[in-house]
């Protein structure tokens, strides 16, 4: 349930999400740009701007479906050549 809340008294109840579900915080900005960079395997598969009209961010979507079940795994079986494009936690 992505949004902009005022603060945490806004955030959406327990008849919306359970008590535990994580929440990220931060300060409100703007981005001048902001790109999208599909990599697997340490190659940049597909790329594209970000929030242009698709899902994928008109990206090539048959990359962008080569890259996502790699993302979905647990974040030990991530290829080394992989791991300077992980966020860290």
């Amino acid at each position: 349930m992505a949004g902009v809340y005022a603060d945490g008294t806004r955030l959406p109840g327990p008849d919306k999400l359970p008590a535990q579900t994580p929440v990220q915080v931060s300060e409100i900005v703007t981005f001048a740009r902001e790109h999208r960079l599909f990599v697997l395997d340490g190659e940049v598969r597909t790329a594209s701007r970000y929030a242009v009209f698709a899902d994928s961010y008109a990206a090539d979507p048959d990359r962008v479906l080569d890259v996502m079940p790699a993302a979905a795994h647990p974040a030990w079986e991530t290829a080394e050549c992989d791991l300077h494009f992980v966020r860290p936690a």
